[in-house]
C-alpha cells in the first residue's frame, strides 16, 4: 500500500507542473504590481499557477507576511488580482499562497 501512495504523490506533483505557467521560459518577463505591510513593489512572476505564485524582487518579505498582487496577464488580456501569504523564501524567490484571487 505504501508504494501505491508514493504513486499517487508523484501524479499529483506531476499535474501540478503540469498547470504552472513558467514565465522565464517564455523570454517575456511579466511584473506584477505588490502591495506589502512595507510599502509597494514591483516583483518579476517567475511561475504561476492556480495556488499561487514565485516572485523575484529586491523588496524585503518575510514567511507569513501578506501581499497584494495585481499581475497583468498579456497574452489573454487578463488582469488578475490576489491576495496571499509568502509561504517561502529562498535562492529562486518568494513563493505566495493566494488566499483569495479576483479576475477581472
Amino acid at each position: 500500500m505504501a508504494s501505491g501512495s508514493g504513486k499517487e504523490e508523484a501524479g499529483r506533483r506531476c499535474r501540478r507542473e503540469d498547470f504552472r505557467h513558467h514565465f522565464e521560459a517564455e523570454g517575456r518577463p511579466t511584473v506584477a504590481e505588490a502591495v506589502s505591510r512595507r510599502g509597494r513593489f514591483r516583483a518579476q512572476v517567475v511561475n504561476l499557477s492556480a495556488r499561487g505564485a514565485l516572485l523575484r524582487t529586491d523588496h524585503p518579505l518575510a514567511v507569513g507576511e501578506e501581499v497584494a498582487l495585481t499581475i497583468p496577464l498579456v497574452s489573454s488580456r487578463v488582469v488578475l488580482r490576489a491576495t496571499g501569504d509568502v509561504l517561502r523564501l529562498d535562492p529562486r524567490g518568494a513563493a505566495v499562497l493566494f488566499r483569495v484571487v479576483f479576475n477581472y
